[in-house]
Protein backbone atom coordinates (compact mmCIF):
# COMPACT_ATOMS: atom_id res chain seq x y z
CA UNK A 1 0.00 0.00 0.00
CA UNK A 2 1.31 3.21 -1.33
CA UNK A 3 2.62 5.78 1.97
CA UNK A 4 0.96 8.67 2.60
CA UNK A 5 3.73 11.53 3.36
CA UNK A 6 3.31 15.34 4.39
CA UNK A 7 6.00 17.88 3.74
CA UNK A 8 6.14 21.68 5.12
CA UNK A 9 8.05 23.89 5.61
CA UNK A 10 8.43 25.60 9.35
CA UNK A 11 9.32 28.98 10.00
CA UNK A 12 10.92 30.41 12.45
CA UNK A 13 8.66 33.58 13.28
CA UNK A 14 6.23 33.78 15.96
CA UNK A 15 2.70 32.60 14.56
CA UNK A 16 -0.69 34.87 15.65
CA UNK A 17 -3.31 32.16 16.22
CA UNK A 18 -6.32 31.75 14.21
CA UNK A 19 -8.62 29.37 12.29
CA UNK A 20 -7.82 28.09 8.36
CA UNK A 21 -10.64 27.15 6.63
CA UNK A 22 -12.17 26.35 2.94
CA UNK A 23 -15.54 24.79 1.86
CA UNK A 24 -16.99 23.07 4.63
CA UNK A 25 -13.86 22.91 6.48
CA UNK A 26 -12.45 25.12 9.81
CA UNK A 27 -9.23 23.76 11.48
CA UNK A 28 -8.76 24.36 15.11
CA UNK A 29 -7.08 27.60 16.42
CA UNK A 30 -3.89 27.41 15.92
CA UNK A 31 -0.59 29.28 15.86
CA UNK A 32 0.50 26.45 12.67
CA UNK A 33 -0.85 26.33 9.36
CA UNK A 34 0.66 22.61 9.64
CA UNK A 35 -1.87 21.59 12.04
CA UNK A 36 -4.64 22.92 10.21
CA UNK A 37 -3.35 20.99 7.10
CA UNK A 38 -2.98 18.02 8.76
CA UNK A 39 -6.57 18.73 10.03
CA UNK A 40 -7.90 19.29 6.85
CA UNK A 41 -6.65 16.34 4.90
CA UNK A 42 -8.34 14.20 7.78
CA UNK A 43 -11.31 15.95 7.37
CA UNK A 44 -10.99 14.83 3.39
CA UNK A 45 -9.76 11.67 3.56
CA UNK A 46 -10.90 9.98 7.39
CA UNK A 47 -7.56 9.80 8.15
CA UNK A 48 -3.68 11.76 8.73
CA UNK A 49 -0.88 10.91 6.51
CA UNK A 50 1.63 8.21 7.55
CA UNK A 51 4.20 10.42 8.43
CA UNK A 52 4.64 14.01 8.37
CA UNK A 53 7.88 15.47 7.56
CA UNK A 54 8.73 19.08 8.56
CA UNK A 55 11.81 20.81 7.36
CA UNK A 56 13.77 23.22 10.11
CA UNK A 57 16.52 25.04 10.01
CA UNK A 58 19.16 25.27 13.26
CA UNK A 59 20.75 27.90 15.48
CA UNK A 60 19.48 30.04 17.88
CA UNK A 61 17.40 31.74 15.35
CA UNK A 62 16.24 28.42 13.47
CA UNK A 63 12.89 27.12 13.58
CA UNK A 64 13.79 23.99 15.45
CA UNK A 65 14.59 25.61 18.52
CA UNK A 66 11.79 28.57 17.96
CA UNK A 67 8.84 26.70 16.43
CA UNK A 68 9.24 22.72 16.64
CA UNK A 69 11.32 21.29 20.17
CA UNK A 70 8.93 20.01 22.41
CA UNK A 71 9.92 22.06 25.31
CA UNK A 72 8.75 25.24 23.81
CA UNK A 73 6.29 26.80 26.62
CA UNK A 74 6.31 30.25 25.72
CA UNK A 75 7.33 33.15 23.31
CA UNK A 76 7.50 36.68 22.68
CA UNK A 77 4.86 38.53 20.64
CA UNK A 78 6.56 41.00 18.38
CA UNK A 79 3.53 42.94 17.48
CA UNK A 80 2.62 43.11 21.30
CA UNK A 81 5.82 42.52 22.78
CA UNK A 82 4.35 40.87 25.19
CA UNK A 83 5.56 37.07 25.72
CA UNK A 84 2.40 34.60 25.79
CA UNK A 85 2.32 30.41 26.13
CA UNK A 86 3.09 28.87 22.83
CA UNK A 87 4.07 25.33 22.27
CA UNK A 88 5.90 23.98 19.89
CA UNK A 89 4.54 21.80 16.51
CA UNK A 90 6.70 18.70 17.99
CA UNK A 91 4.29 18.01 21.10
CA UNK A 92 1.04 19.21 19.29
CA UNK A 93 1.33 17.17 16.60
CA UNK A 94 2.35 14.10 18.95
CA UNK A 95 -0.56 14.96 21.32
CA UNK A 96 -2.81 14.88 17.98
CA UNK A 97 -1.24 11.39 17.36
CA UNK A 98 0.50 12.10 14.55
CA UNK A 99 3.53 10.57 13.33
CA UNK A 100 5.69 13.79 12.53
CA UNK A 101 9.23 14.36 12.40
CA UNK A 102 11.74 16.63 12.38
CA UNK A 103 14.45 17.31 9.08
CA UNK A 104 16.83 19.64 9.20
CA UNK A 105 17.38 21.55 6.22
CA UNK A 106 20.63 24.20 5.25
CA UNK A 107 19.79 27.95 5.46
CA UNK A 108 19.58 27.82 1.69
CA UNK A 109 22.44 31.16 1.45
CA UNK A 110 24.53 29.42 -1.83
CA UNK A 111 24.03 26.89 -4.82
CA UNK A 112 25.23 24.41 -2.60
CA UNK A 113 22.98 24.78 0.52
CA UNK A 114 20.23 24.45 -2.82
CA UNK A 115 21.08 21.52 -3.68
CA UNK A 116 21.39 20.34 -0.01
CA UNK A 117 17.58 21.01 0.47
CA UNK A 118 16.57 19.10 -2.48
CA UNK A 119 18.43 15.88 -1.96
CA UNK A 120 17.43 15.89 2.01
CA UNK A 121 13.61 16.73 0.92
CA UNK A 122 14.30 13.43 -1.46
CA UNK A 123 15.48 11.22 0.43
CA UNK A 124 12.37 11.39 2.46
CA UNK A 125 10.37 10.11 -0.25
CA UNK A 126 9.93 6.32 -1.15
CA UNK A 127 8.76 4.63 -4.06
CA UNK A 128 5.37 4.84 -4.75
CA UNK A 129 4.46 7.42 -2.09
CA UNK A 130 1.90 9.72 -2.16
CA UNK A 131 2.94 13.27 -1.62
CA UNK A 132 1.35 16.33 0.35
CA UNK A 133 2.66 19.62 0.08
CA UNK A 134 2.11 22.65 2.40
CA UNK A 135 4.05 25.49 0.73
CA UNK A 136 2.80 28.43 3.21
CA UNK A 137 6.48 29.10 4.48
CA UNK A 138 8.22 28.21 1.77
CA UNK A 139 10.62 31.10 1.62
CA UNK A 140 11.73 33.26 -1.62
CA UNK A 141 12.92 30.32 -4.03
CA UNK A 142 11.61 27.51 -1.81
CA UNK A 143 7.81 26.58 -2.91
CA UNK A 144 9.29 26.36 -6.45
CA UNK A 145 12.31 23.94 -5.67
CA UNK A 146 9.62 21.80 -3.36
CA UNK A 147 7.86 21.09 -6.99
CA UNK A 148 10.52 20.66 -8.83
CA UNK A 149 12.03 18.03 -6.98
CA UNK A 150 8.62 16.70 -6.81
CA UNK A 151 8.46 16.49 -10.54
CA UNK A 152 12.00 14.78 -10.46
CA UNK A 153 10.50 12.52 -7.35
CA UNK A 154 7.27 11.35 -10.20
CA UNK A 155 10.18 10.46 -13.24
CA UNK A 156 12.23 8.30 -11.01
CA UNK A 157 10.48 7.04 -7.29
CA UNK A 158 7.05 7.15 -9.38
CA UNK A 159 5.27 9.18 -6.69
CA UNK A 160 1.76 10.63 -6.68
CA UNK A 161 1.21 14.18 -6.06
CA UNK A 162 -1.97 14.68 -4.28
CA UNK A 163 -2.22 17.53 -2.13
CA UNK A 164 -0.56 20.74 -2.47
CA UNK A 165 -2.13 23.73 -0.49
CA UNK A 166 -1.23 27.53 0.98
CA UNK A 167 -2.26 29.11 4.28
CA UNK A 168 -3.41 32.88 3.17
CA UNK A 169 -3.32 34.18 6.96
CA UNK A 170 -2.69 37.89 6.12
CA UNK A 171 -5.79 37.70 3.99
CA UNK A 172 -7.97 36.07 7.21
CA UNK A 173 -11.32 37.59 8.23
CA UNK A 174 -10.42 40.04 10.57
CA UNK A 175 -13.73 39.59 12.91
CA UNK A 176 -14.24 35.79 12.37
CA UNK A 177 -9.81 35.37 12.79
CA UNK A 178 -10.14 32.67 10.05
CA UNK A 179 -7.90 32.40 7.07
CA UNK A 180 -8.73 30.56 3.70
CA UNK A 181 -6.84 28.03 2.52
CA UNK A 182 -5.57 27.94 -1.24
CA UNK A 183 -5.74 24.53 -3.48
CA UNK A 184 -2.99 24.54 -5.68
CA UNK A 185 -2.95 21.22 -6.76
CA UNK A 186 -4.97 21.82 -10.55
CA UNK A 187 -2.11 24.42 -11.14
CA UNK A 188 0.33 21.20 -10.71
CA UNK A 189 -1.57 19.24 -13.20
CA UNK A 190 -0.88 21.83 -15.66
CA UNK A 191 2.69 21.02 -16.06
CA UNK A 192 1.50 17.85 -17.33
CA UNK A 193 -0.90 18.88 -19.53
CA UNK A 194 -0.64 20.35 -23.18
CA UNK A 195 -2.69 21.71 -25.92
CA UNK A 196 -6.39 21.96 -25.33
CA UNK A 197 -6.15 19.71 -22.30
CA UNK A 198 -4.80 22.87 -20.29
CA UNK A 199 -8.47 24.66 -20.96
CA UNK A 200 -10.23 21.65 -19.91
CA UNK A 201 -8.25 21.65 -16.34
CA UNK A 202 -8.33 25.54 -16.00
CA UNK A 203 -12.11 25.37 -16.97
CA UNK A 204 -12.27 22.87 -14.20
CA UNK A 205 -10.47 24.89 -11.76
CA UNK A 206 -12.54 27.91 -12.25
CA UNK A 207 -15.77 25.52 -11.75
CA UNK A 208 -14.33 24.56 -8.31
CA UNK A 209 -13.70 28.18 -7.12
CA UNK A 210 -17.46 29.08 -7.96
CA UNK A 211 -18.76 25.55 -6.58
CA UNK A 212 -16.05 24.46 -4.18
CA UNK A 213 -17.97 21.65 -2.53
CA UNK A 214 -20.83 20.02 -4.84
CA UNK A 215 -21.57 17.75 -1.41
CA UNK A 216 -22.74 20.49 0.80
CA UNK A 217 -26.31 19.76 0.34
CA UNK A 218 -26.28 16.23 -0.69
CA UNK A 219 -28.09 13.81 1.99
CA UNK A 220 -28.50 10.15 0.88
CA UNK A 221 -30.21 7.74 3.04
CA UNK A 222 -30.22 3.69 1.95
CA UNK A 223 -32.72 2.02 4.36
CA UNK A 224 -33.72 -1.93 3.81
CA UNK A 225 -32.82 -5.50 4.32
CA UNK A 226 -29.19 -6.24 2.98
CA UNK A 227 -26.31 -8.58 3.53
CA UNK A 228 -23.56 -5.76 2.99
CA UNK A 229 -22.10 -4.08 5.47
CA UNK A 230 -22.24 -0.39 5.85
CA UNK A 231 -18.67 0.08 4.41
CA UNK A 232 -19.58 -2.01 1.28
CA UNK A 233 -22.81 0.35 0.66
CA UNK A 234 -20.60 3.35 1.20
CA UNK A 235 -18.25 2.63 -1.07
CA UNK A 236 -20.66 2.08 -4.01
CA UNK A 237 -21.76 5.74 -3.74
CA UNK A 238 -17.86 6.96 -2.58
CA UNK A 239 -17.17 5.64 -5.89
CA UNK A 240 -19.59 6.64 -8.13
CA UNK A 241 -20.28 10.00 -6.72
CA UNK A 242 -15.79 10.70 -7.03
CA UNK A 243 -15.98 9.61 -10.59
CA UNK A 244 -18.39 12.35 -11.13
CA UNK A 245 -16.97 14.65 -9.68
CA UNK A 246 -13.95 14.13 -9.35
CA UNK A 247 -13.52 14.72 -5.43
CA UNK A 248 -13.94 12.77 -2.75
CA UNK A 249 -17.33 12.81 -0.88
CA UNK A 250 -17.42 13.46 2.80
CA UNK A 251 -19.18 10.42 4.42
CA UNK A 252 -21.85 12.30 5.85
CA UNK A 253 -23.91 12.52 3.09
CA UNK A 254 -25.17 8.59 3.28
CA UNK A 255 -27.36 7.60 5.81
CA UNK A 256 -27.90 4.14 6.49
CA UNK A 257 -30.90 1.86 8.12
CA UNK A 258 -30.33 -1.58 8.01
CA UNK A 259 -33.55 -4.01 8.94
CA UNK A 260 -34.54 -7.57 8.63
CA UNK A 261 -36.50 -8.18 5.48
CA UNK A 262 -39.51 -8.90 7.74
CA UNK A 263 -39.18 -5.43 9.71
CA UNK A 264 -39.18 -4.02 6.26
CA UNK A 265 -42.90 -4.27 5.75
CA UNK A 266 -43.80 -2.76 8.86
CA UNK A 267 -41.26 0.52 8.78
CA UNK A 268 -43.36 3.95 8.17
CA UNK A 269 -42.46 4.58 4.09
CA UNK A 270 -44.18 7.71 3.84
CA UNK A 271 -42.14 8.92 7.07
CA UNK A 272 -39.44 8.41 5.17
CA UNK A 273 -39.90 9.31 1.81
CA UNK A 274 -41.80 13.15 3.20
CA UNK A 275 -38.73 13.66 5.32
CA UNK A 276 -37.21 17.05 3.56
CA UNK A 277 -33.90 15.91 5.19
CA UNK A 278 -33.11 13.82 1.98
CA UNK A 279 -32.68 14.30 -1.69
CA UNK A 280 -32.21 10.34 -2.42
CA UNK A 281 -33.68 7.66 -0.88
CA UNK A 282 -32.61 4.15 -1.78
CA UNK A 283 -35.33 1.45 -0.74
CA UNK A 284 -36.33 -2.13 -0.79
CA UNK A 285 -37.68 -5.07 -0.83
CA UNK A 286 -40.62 -3.34 -1.11
CA UNK A 287 -44.23 -3.93 -2.15
CA UNK A 288 -45.43 -1.78 -5.79
CA UNK A 289 -48.14 -0.49 -3.34
CA UNK A 290 -48.00 1.86 -0.18
CA UNK A 291 -50.59 2.60 2.68
CA UNK A 292 -51.99 6.09 2.12
CA UNK A 293 -54.98 7.22 3.69
CA UNK A 294 -57.97 5.06 3.11
CA UNK A 295 -56.07 2.96 0.37
CA UNK A 296 -53.03 1.74 -0.99
CA UNK A 297 -51.41 3.87 -3.78
CA UNK A 298 -48.15 3.19 -6.38
CA UNK A 299 -45.08 4.06 -5.01
CA UNK A 300 -44.25 6.48 -7.67
CA UNK A 301 -47.67 7.69 -7.93
CA UNK A 302 -47.29 8.94 -4.16
CA UNK A 303 -44.23 10.56 -4.69
CA UNK A 304 -45.42 12.60 -8.07
CA UNK A 305 -48.65 13.62 -6.29
CA UNK A 306 -46.98 14.94 -3.22
CA UNK A 307 -43.96 17.06 -4.79
CA UNK A 308 -41.54 15.29 -2.74
CA UNK A 309 -38.10 16.82 -1.92
CA UNK A 310 -36.37 12.74 -2.22
CA UNK A 311 -36.15 11.13 -5.42
CA UNK A 312 -37.20 7.61 -4.34
CA UNK A 313 -35.10 4.35 -5.31
CA UNK A 314 -36.94 1.13 -4.94
CA UNK A 315 -36.00 -2.87 -5.06
CA UNK A 316 -39.43 -4.49 -5.25
CA UNK A 317 -38.05 -8.22 -5.14
CA UNK A 318 -34.98 -8.42 -3.61
CA UNK A 319 -32.58 -7.13 -1.05
CA UNK A 320 -30.29 -4.61 -1.40
CA UNK A 321 -27.72 -6.51 -3.60
CA UNK A 322 -23.70 -4.43 -4.92
CA UNK A 323 -25.22 -4.59 -8.31
CA UNK A 324 -28.57 -2.58 -7.39
CA UNK A 325 -26.44 -0.12 -5.17
CA UNK A 326 -23.93 0.57 -7.48
CA UNK A 327 -26.29 0.92 -10.50
CA UNK A 328 -28.24 3.53 -8.13
CA UNK A 329 -25.34 5.17 -6.82
CA UNK A 330 -24.28 6.08 -10.48
CA UNK A 331 -27.78 7.04 -11.33
CA UNK A 332 -27.64 9.41 -8.14
CA UNK A 333 -24.24 10.63 -9.48
CA UNK A 334 -25.31 12.03 -12.75
CA UNK A 335 -28.66 13.09 -11.43
CA UNK A 336 -26.97 15.05 -8.89
CA UNK A 337 -24.33 16.40 -11.21
CA UNK A 338 -27.45 17.92 -13.51
CA UNK A 339 -28.88 19.63 -10.77
CA UNK A 340 -26.10 21.29 -9.53
CA UNK A 341 -24.59 22.36 -12.67
CA UNK A 342 -27.72 22.43 -14.53
CA UNK A 343 -26.66 20.95 -17.31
Amino acid sequence: MARKVFISFLGSSFYEECRYSLGEFISSKTHFVQQATLEWIKFKEETYPDVAKILVTNGEDGSRKRNWDNDITERLNVRTNQKEPYSGLEKILGELGINASAVDIPDGKNELEIWGIFETVFEQLKKNDELYLDLTHGFRYLPMLLLVMSEFAKKTKQITVVHISYGNHESRNRTTNIAPFVDLLPLQNIQEEKGTRIEKIKQSYIDRINNPNPFITLKILVCGATDRTENDVWNCFKESLKKKFNQDPPKRILDTQFLSYEDVKKSNVIELISSDKYNYIVWGPSAHNIKYKDGNMNMGTFCSENNLKAKVFQEHKKRLGVFYLKTTANQIADDWYKKITNK
